[in-house]
């Protein structure tokens, strides 16, 4: 279900408490509308009981005993966070539509814990306009480079950068960093004395794109690049494990990402070996803890391995 049906459904209770079923499982289910307190609520019922639920500060989560079965009961506490909450809905749904029907409440709170902390954030505080774009960056190469390389599954493996570690991905002994480049800028920045170091070889790879005003074929959001990835899994566990990635970087599909199309317009693989010129922990100065630079790609384009 989209986020439009899921909130008709929600606003049919709104004012008079009644609720609405959505039938996605034969002996558990799904309802939505709201409460005696007027307050947005989802009920997941099923067979399975969760101990001591964790809430946040705007959502409520409770387990409760039913007649024949254990409910999952969130509540929306802060009204300004309705629309998170119907996109929590959404995606809830969508994630237990590729699961079996044992234990529905346990697969709803381990989706909940992964949009638990969209919750903890300011209101409407969606990626920036560089986050968006480093994102991109990242997708593309999964898309382009390692889904072609290798396949799907060791390719959402590989990719480490949701996790916040310093490569944003590893693979057979080497690592990727991948950086997103506007056109009209011939450098990048690299955030950190341990982004390019290593004691393996690695590569930077480089996407260049332009921020486009018009929705055209050659033009993608982030919520196209996503969307174009999720159609390239089979294995629906691995859905589940490559939506989980994105909401660790706080990416949930939203509308307000549609406004943001960019345009593709190189892809450059660096290799990076030990006359490449970067800082790194080894050749600063005693004393320098922490520091980030800015490459210029004329230079570095004597290092360029591949283009793709």
């Amino acid at each position: 279900m989209n986020n439009k049906e899921i909130s008709e459904l929600f606003e049919c209770g709104k004012n008079i408490a009644t609720f609405r079923a959505i039938n996605v499982f034969k002996n558990n289910g799904i309802w939505v509308g709201y409460n005696s307190k007027n307050e947005a609520t989802l009920v997941i019922y099923g067979n399975d009981k969760i101990q001591s639920p964790i809430s946040s500060k705007n959502v409520d989560v409770i387990s409760s005993k039913g007649d024949n079965n254990y409910n999952l009961i969130f509540t929306l506490k802060n009204e300004e966070f309705y629309y998170v909450f119907i996109d929590f809905c959404s995606y809830l749904i969508d994630e237990l539509k590729i699961e079996n029907e044992e234990k529905i409440n346990k697969k709803s709170y381990k989706c909940w814990l992964s949009f638990k902390q969209l919750f903890e954030r300011k209101y409407n505080e969606f990626l920036s306009l560089e986050q968006i774009k480093g994102l991109v960056g990242e997708l593309v190469f999964l898309n382009d480079y390692m889904f072609n390389k290798f396949d799907v599954y060791k390719g959402i493996d590989s990719w480490l950068g949701c996790e916040k570690a310093h490569k944003d991905f590893e693979y057979d002994n080497t690592w990727m960093e991948v950086k997103a480049a506007d056109q009209s800028k011939n450098e990048v920045k690299i955030s950190s004395l341990e982004q390019l170091d290593s004691h393996v070889d690695g590569y930077l790879c480089v996407v260049k794109m332009n921020l486009s005003s018009i929705t055209s074929d050659i033009s993608i959001s982030l919520n196209n690049i996503v969307n174009l990835i999720e159609e390239k899994i089979k294995d629906e566990s691995y859905i589940h494990i490559f939506r989980e990635k994105l909401l660790k970087i706080g990416f949930y599909r939203n509308e307000y990402y549609d406004q943001y199309r960019f345009v593709i317009l190189s892809k450059k693989i660096y290799s990076i070996k030990e006359e490449f010129p970067r800082l790194t922990k080894r050749n600063v100065p005693i004393g320098v803890n922490s520091a980030s630079y800015k490459l210029d790609l004329n230079v570095i384009d004597i290092f360029c391995k591949e283009k793709f």
